[in-house]
């Protein structure tokens, strides 16, 4: 299984919503609220073997597409948008 069909899994979507609702469904670098951005669950480490929902919800952080990019040193178009 691939990442992506990982990320279809039922026990991603449960970890994912998990982790949404821990952070109160706001992005934790930004603080945009899920209404007004996409929202994702950033791994800033992998352990080996270890499936994407098998981390303690302290271990991922929720963050907003433009902030999850920016995480990974990837340029955003709306990177002069985020109030850092």
């Amino acid at each position: 299984m691939n990442y992506q069909d990982k990320l279809q899994d039922p026990r991603w979507e449960r970890f994912r919503y998990e982790v949404l609702e821990d952070a109160g469904y706001m992005c934790a670098r930004c603080r945009r609220p899920e209404r007004e951005v996409q929202l994702h669950v950033h791994h800033p480490f992998y352990r080996r073997g270890a499936e994407p929902w098998e981390y303690d919800v302290r271990e991922v952080r929720c963050l907003c597409d433009c902030c999850h990019k920016r995480e990974h040193g990837i340029k955003d178009d709306r990177d002069d948008e985020v109030p850092f």
